[in-house]
Formats: structure tokens, sequence, C-alpha cells
């Protein structure tokens, strides 16, 4: 079996869980059994951006260490965050070293990176962002300490997390 249809296969098997599903916990188990298959151990989903509201974050679903969760809102990361300044113009699921690689951080971003990787263990990351009718905008990270990073699983996951944030919503 190649790896494409190996993804395939479980992102289908995935959606088709989802679907029983009635609770937010529910939902969490199954995505995190999805995401280890591919080397992350945590996921997050906020919505980060409402109009009207601008730039305010809400969790919508995750399992993301409480840690590095308190660590970012006391930092107030989401400000200069480069996968969120990202996530709110592009519609593709991006890894977080794709960020880093293309120089397209700044010093705060920079920093933020090196505290995730260095003091939490978080390494790299895939963010697919959302953006829904009314203009919101939500991005799922999902993150891990050796993730595997190629465009089946970008896109897999991409689309498990779709599925997952309607869902959840």
């Amino acid at each position: 079996m190649s790896a494409q249809s190996e993804i395939e296969q479980l992102v289908l098997e995935f959606i088709s869980q989802v679907d029983g599903q009635d609770n937010v916990e529910g939902l969490n188990r199954l995505f995190l059994n999805l995401v280890q298959n591919f080397g992350y151990s945590q996921f997050r989903c906020g919505q980060v951006f409402r109009p009207g509201l601008g730039l305010e974050p809400r969790m919508i679903f995750g399992t993301l260490e409480d840690d590095w969760s308190n660590h970012y809102r006391d930092q107030e990361y989401v400000f200069a965050d480069s996968t969120v300044q990202h996530g709110l113009i592009s519609k593709y699921p991006f890894f977080w070293s794709e960020q880093i690689e293309r120089e397209r951080i700044n010093k705060v971003s920079k920093r933020m990176f090196d505290e995730a990787a260095h003091d939490f263990g978080l390494l790299d990351g895939l963010v697919v962002p959302i953006h829904q009718d009314d203009k919101s905008v939500s991005l799922v990270s999902i993150i891990g300490e050796n993730p595997i990073k190629s465009d089946e699983v970008r896109r897999g996951l991409g689309l498990a997390a779709v599925y997952m944030h309607n869902r959840a919503l």
C-alpha cells in the first residue's frame, strides 16, 4: 500500500467515525489517534479572528498541554505569531518549518518557536487555516516532536482538521 493510500484510508476512517460522535471529548480522542500515526502528539483549534472583535482567540477543541498554552497566552504571542499572521491570509495548510525556512518570521515569533522547541519539546507543527463564510478564521495547530512532513500528510490532515472543526462547532 502506498503512503498516499494509507493516509487516505486513515482519514476516511476518521471521517466515518466523526459522524457518530456527539461530544468534543470523543472528537479529541479520534483526532489524536489519527495525528499520532504521523508523529504528532498534540493539537489545538482556536478561532483567532471574528468580525467586529478582531484578533481575539477562543478555544474550540484540542489536547495541547496547558503549560505551553499558558506561556503562549502570558507572552501574548498571538499578536506576533507568524503562523497566525500567515493563517489569516492563507487558505492552505503549512508547516512551522516552512515559515522559519522562508524567513517569514519576526523576532518575537522566532523567540516563540525557539521556546516551543527548547523549553516545551514542540519541534514542528502543521497549521490548518479555516476561513468561514462569516469571515471568521480558525487555526488548527497539530504539533509534534518528530512529525512526518509531506504533501500527502498536509492534505490528509488538512481535510481531517476541517472536518473535525465543522463537527466540533
